[in-house]
């Protein structure tokens, strides 16, 4: 679970494994065992963790509506354009 889904989004098992101990503490997600492997663990949200997400979602859009009133839409083009870019480079 963790080194194939760390690699994936970029980080360390380490991190990654923080991370979701952090989100499973406060039961947002759940592992359970994979019915074609038993030795993997499959990832999943629970309801809990739908619900903060859908209470997340408004709060996100009033975000990113203030960053773009405040840079514009050619530095915030810009600033994806970067991010991207630095994104791609840590896994050179």
């Amino acid at each position: 679970l963790g080194t194939k889904l760390a690699e994936r989004i970029g980080t360390d098992p380490t991190t990654l494994s923080r991370n979701l101990q952090s989100l499973a503490r406060r039961a947002l997600i759940a592992t359970r065992p994979d019915a074609a492997d038993g030795r993997a663990r499959l990832l999943h949200v629970t309801a809990r963790g739908e619900a903060k997400l859908r209470e997340a979602g408004p709060l996100w859009r009033k975000a990113e509506v203030r960053m773009k009133k405040a840079l514009g839409a050619a530095q915030i083009q810009t600033l994806h354009e970067l991010l991207e870019r630095s994104a791609g480079g840590l896994h050179d």
